[in-house]
């Protein structure tokens, strides 16, 4: 463990004698808030906060450490207050930091025009900050602004070309621009800089599966899982690639591993019961598709796996509530439209079946049209 600086030493042994001597109540201090948050206190941790900032001779540093623990405790109008107070500093850096933490504030609570406004003030007063560009990067992606985003990651890797998350986040940019290939490149620098970088690794093996470069997926992925065992995603994503290799037992075994970590991972549970529909184990592959649409009842991948499935073991009601689910979910997907149409035609309902089949081939044609879009929608986030 990296020692502490010799400033956070001396505050803690301050701290230390303050309890000995006066029981610290009355002098508090952003040390006996923070451990007060970290022990889950929140109510006394606010009221040291409260009797800091109402400080008038409370230092900038110490009052954005005071936001800062103020957004902690789930208190986004008093850290709001103390950031702007802070921001008021006549050292352009130390605004500039504060800006940038106002800006971070903002943006979890969705207030997006008003981060982005932040972290432009934050630039304009300190031009060689990398922290607000890589964030206002981060934001632009977010909010689906990829030529802004990889413009203004771009800037902050010119001035700190040696930072791996930049990095990272700029090749999920790429990504959205379905520009894989320069992806695949960024991700590379990430994990040249940080050897073994678990974000760079997992979003390196997703972009090798999108090109369709299995063999790179899988190793990815193994690299993942034997430097992080315990990095979630990290072997379902490996299972992915075994299952593209017809390594289906491997994939089983993989995934249930996962699911130790996570029981309840819809994606996790989704491919196990991928894994055991290709094993011909039809009960396993339906619990698995089941657990995942309780998990997460908005899986219309489940629900349309689950509709054949049934299908295939003759529950034929099931199946059309299941092929109904997915299509209800997610309209404009073909799949279960061609499993419906086709259920209905078995059950003797030929003008239903027809007509959904015809729906099918129509949006088969419309999906080469979306693809790029639905490619930006379902790609890793930052």
């Amino acid at each position: 463990m990296a020692m502490d600086s010799p400033f956070r030493l001396f505050s803690l042994m301050a701290g230390a004698i303050c309890l000995a001597v006066t029981g610290c109540e009355d002098a508090p201090t952003t040390d006996r808030a923070d451990a007060l948050l970290t022990a889950g206190d929140t109510l006394r941790a606010v009221q040291q906060l409260d009797k800091l900032s109402g400080s008038a001779a409370a230092e900038d540093t110490v009052r954005l450490g005071i936001g800062r623990l103020f957004a902690r405790a789930g208190r986004p109008q008093r850290a709001e207050q103390a950031f702007v107070q802070a921001a008021e500093s006549v050292e352009p850096a130390q605004a500039a930091t504060a800006y940038t933490a106002l800006g971070r504030l903002y943006e979890h609570y969705g207030r997006h025009r008003d981060a982005v406004a932040a972290y432009g003030r934050a630039i304009e007063l300190d031009s060689m900050a990398v922290e607000p560009l890589a964030a206002l990067g981060v934001l632009a992606a977010r909010t689906g602004r990829d030529v802004e985003a990889a413009s203004v990651l771009e800037r902050a890797l010119v001035l700190q070309p040696r930072d791996a998350a930049i990095w990272n986040n700029l090749g999920l940019v790429r990504v959205q621009q379905q520009d894989l290939e320069g992806a695949i490149r960024a991700f590379g620098e990430a994990l040249s800089i940080l050897p073994g970088f678990a974000e760079a690794l997992f979003n390196a093996g997703m972009a090798y599966g999108r090109m369709g470069q299995v063999d790179r997926l899988v190793d990815s992925f193994e690299q993942l899982v034997k430097l992080h065992p315990d990095a979630r995603g990290g072997r379902t994503g490996l299972a992915r690639g075994y299952l593209k290799l017809g390594r289906h037992a491997d994939a089983v075994a993989l995934l249930r591993q996962e699911l130790e970590l996570v029981p309840r991972d819809p994606e996790a549970l989704y491919y196990l019961g991928q894994a055991h529909l290709e094993l011909g184990e039809l009960d396993s592959a339906a619990t698995s598709f089941e657990r995942s649409v309780l998990a997460d009842s908005l899986r219309f991948d489940a629900y349309s796996a689950l509709g054949l499935v049934r299908s295939r073991q003759g529950k034929m009601e099931a199946a059309l509530a299941a092929y109904r689910r997915a299509i209800v979910l997610r309209p404009d997907l073909s799949e279960p439209r061609f499993g419906l149409g086709n259920l209905y035609l078995r059950m003797g309902r030929r003008e239903e079946g027809l007509l959904e089949l015809q729906t099918f081939e129509r949006l088969q044609k419309q999906s080469v049209i979306r693809q790029g879009q639905a490619f930006r929608r379902r790609e890793g986030s930052f």
